[in-house]
């Protein structure tokens, strides 16, 4: 039984000799095929007859005479292989052509990087034309204001009677951290075409940026009377575009405002009042005033 339970039985406690692993057995020979510190022979059979395992691969890169590896130019188009003598033999007679492998590849690496480079040259364009649109949008939607003027009819009777010659619109910027500024028109003409011409002025109020702000006041201007026809199609607005002036005699107009706003500028002969009816530019007693800042300039 003594002999059975240390000798004969397949499930006796052993140690491995090599690793020092505990199991049992019947599992020892599986293990010597995978234990890390089992002896080894060189397979390529060098003067190394045996060493570890996990040792064998750091020994076939590095240290093995006999071992069969690649050109270190492998990468750049060389095909030749040998054991570390005839390598090294290799790399000596080869210079050449190893410079001319690494020429090549060189060469590659810029054509690559060309192509990169010229992608990135298209991509930034496409970004620049894409910035620009984005920018005419920008100024489209910021820079241009529509005043609604209701009860059309009743604002041009009193102003014939003398009783509001001028109407004034709420203030408005002129872009983003612009000019703050209000229309102000005229039904029945100012003073000069009184009963002849529809008049429209712009007026420059104090606001919050004129810190900021290039003075004399400088933009040019564009008012649009806007056709309300049913059809976009055949919409024919009427525009005037104003571009100031900034000399010393216009200061009362384009100055930066020292009071709530100053002197009013624009067109006194903005349309002929005959003419007002001759599109659809009163529709259910309503006229737009339309004004766009041109903030390239």
């Amino acid at each position: 039984m003594e002999q059975h339970v240390t000798s004969d039985c397949p499930r006796r406690p052993v140690v491995c000799q090599f690793c020092q692993e505990k199991s049992e057995m019947h599992d020892l020979l599986a293990h010597m095929e995978t234990c890390k510190r089992f002896l080894i022979p060189c397979p390529n059979e060098c003067k190394v007859k045996e060493l570890p395992r996990e040792e064998l691969t750091f020994h076939l890169e590095n240290q093995c005479p006999l071992q069969v590896n690649s050109c270190p130019f492998t990468e750049q188009g060389c095909n030749f292989r040998g054991r570390k003598k005839e390598i090294r033999a290799h790399l000596q007679e080869e210079i050449i052509l190893h410079v001319l492998l690494l020429r090549d590849a060189v060469q590659g690496f810029r054509n690559l990087l060309d192509i990169q480079v010229q992608a990135i040259r298209e991509s930034q364009a496409t970004f620049k034309k894409l910035q620009m649109k984005l920018q005419r949008c920008e100024t489209f939607f910021e820079t241009s204001f529509i005043w609604r003027i209701d009860g059309y009819g009743k604002k041009v009777e009193e102003a014939q009677q003398g009783r509001k010659a001028t109407l004034f619109s709420s203030p408005f910027y002129s872009h983003r951290n612009g000019y703050r500024v209000c229309l102000s028109i005229c039904p029945n003409g100012e003073q000069r075409v009184r009963g002849k011409y529809l008049s429209v002025f712009i007026c420059i109020c104090r606001g919050e940026y004129d810190a900021l702000l290039s003075w004399p006041f400088s933009l040019p201007i564009t008012l649009k009377l806007l056709d309300q026809n049913i059809n976009p199609d055949l919409r024919q607005d009427h525009q005037v575009t104003i571009r100031p002036n900034p000399i010393p005699s216009n200061n009362a107009y384009l100055k930066r405002p020292s009071s709530e706003r100053n002197q009013c500028f624009g067109s006194p002969r903005f349309l002929e009042l005959e003419q007002l009816h001759l599109r659809d530019y009163v529709v259910d007693n309503t006229i737009f005033i339309k004004v766009i800042f041109d903030i390239s300039v």
